[in-house]
Order: structure tokens, then sequence, then C-alpha cells
């Protein structure tokens, strides 16, 4: 039987493509933030940056469980509405604002108490820690609001109210080393390439398939692909075969474009579908 992949339905692609670029320009400045932040420290030295870079990698790791969070509410949250059913709406928000709540109270507290400790997770340079520290103190006060944007804006992407979440950016320029400016651009170069594998499974993988209610095969596709196969991989690249340093980052990469295959089948199998909600 003949499956139907596509509508006539010019309706849903104005309202497709409305929500579409809005969301994208609205993920352009969220990944301003840390940017600027880079660009305007590095102006002072190298280590300021490396010292950012490790305070943003604990910010990494917020924003991944946060969003975790804020996707699991859009999944069912979307469904319900679908059947306009606002009041399940509001209980998967308030349950939701109060696990943000929790989490970014909790790794506030663990910055606050172990600023050092929490650092040398992500570096071993001294000086690289000291000067992270100096940012750790104050963009730790950034987390609550953080957690608790995510899931109100999560909300409203629910209702398809994305406009709100626009906001403005700032960028600047600083001074690196001519090593420093090499590898950054073969990391683009790196990027450019990766770009196009990219942007065919993510929005397969993390919109179609999990936003269907498959989320467990994105999560399984996530454990195997990148703690099976890119973590131990760029492990041994950059710590036993002492590749360089574009080796390793192809490596920690690699996971974008191999995981393109499951995605292709597993959406054209139709087996994601899911009815998640509860009459």
């Amino acid at each position: 039987m003949c499956k139907v992949i596509l509508t006539r339905d010019k309706s849903f692609y104005r309202t497709f493509a409305k929500l579409a670029l809005t969301l994208m320009l609205e993920q352009a400045v969220i990944l301003s933030v840390n940017l600027a932040d880079n660009l305007m420290l590095g102006a002072y030295s190298e280590a300021s940056l490396s010292g950012v870079a490790a305070v943003n990698q604990i910010q990494f790791v917020l924003q991944q469980v946060a969003y975790a969070l804020g996707n699991g509410m859009i999944v069912l949250a979307s469904q319900y509405w679908g059947q306009k059913r606002l009041k399940e709406i509001r209980q998967l928000s308030s349950i939701a604002l109060r696990g943000e709540i929790l989490l970014s109270l909790l790794l506030f507290a663990l910055v606050s108490l172990f600023p050092a400790g929490t650092l040398r997770l992500f570096t071993s340079q001294p000086m690289f820690i000291s000067e992270g520290v100096k940012y750790l103190r104050i963009i730790r006060f950034s987390y609550l609001f953080f957690t608790l944007t995510a899931v109100l804006l999560s909300t409203m992407r629910v209702v398809e109210q994305v406009k709100i979440a626009l906001q403005a950016s700032l960028l600047a320029l600083y001074d690196i080393s001519e090593r420093t400016r090499e590898l950054a651009g073969a990391y683009m170069l790196i990027q450019s390439v990766v770009l196009f594998t990219m942007s065919y499974q993510m929005p397969v993988n993390t919109g179609i398939i999990r936003g269907g209610g498959d989320t467990r095969f994105a999560m399984i596709l996530d454990l195997v692909s990148i703690w099976g196969i890119v973590m131990p991989v760029s492990l041994l690249c950059a710590f036993v075969w002492k590749l360089s340093p574009i080796v390793v980052i192809i490596a920690l990469n690699s996971d974008q474009v191999f995981k393109c295959i499951p995605a292709c089948i597993r959406v054209n199998s139709y087996k994601w579908v899911r009815k998640l909600t509860r009459a």
C-alpha cells in the first residue's frame, strides 16, 4: 500500500515555514550567547577564552538536561494541543517547571561549593581553572533563569507561539594566535561538511521520530552512537594514539554522518507513530 508523505494543503506549508523559520532564528540567538562570551573574553587572553569554554561545558550539561525535560514535555503536550486539552498542557508545564527549578538549584549549589573541582572535570590546566572560576561566579546566577525560560519557551512552542522567543544578539572581535586561527579554520571546514548530514538526521531523529512519540529509538540511537562509538574512538584518538586535534574533532562529529542511515530506515518504516495521550 502506498503511503502518503506529502499534503496538498498550502496552509500546512505556510504554518510549517513560519514556525520553522522562527525557531531557527531563536536557536541562532541562543547559540550566539556563549559565542559572545567567548569573543568578548577572548580579547583578554587565550587563557580567559579556555576558562570560559570550560565553564560553558557546565552550561552545556545544564542545557541538555533542561532541553530533555522540555522536549519530553513538548512530545506529550503537543498531542494534547492537537486535542485542544489545555488543562493537561498546564499540568505538564507545571511538572516540567518544578523539575527545572530543582535542577538549577542543585547545579547552583554544586558550582558554588566546589567551583574549581567542578571545572577540573573539563580541564586540568590551573590557569584555565583560575580564569574559569572568575566567570563561573557570575554565570551561575543565570542557571535558574535559563531553566525557567527553557520550560516557558517549550510550553509556547506547544501552543504554536514561537515569535516571543526571539531576542537580540551581540558579536565582537578578538585576537588569537596563528595556531588557534588554523584550528578554528579547520573546525569550521569540518562543521560545514557535517552540516549536510546533520541537517537531515537531526530533524528526522529529534523532530519527526521523537515528535511522533517514539522517544525510545532516539535515545537508544544517541546512547549507542555517542557512548558506544564516538566517545571511545575520540578518547583513543586524543589520549592513546595522540592524533592531531583536527582528527579528534572529526571523530567527535562522526555520529552526525552515520546516524543518517538508521534515521532513514526508521522514518520510512512509520513505526514511530505513537499515541501517548489518554482519553
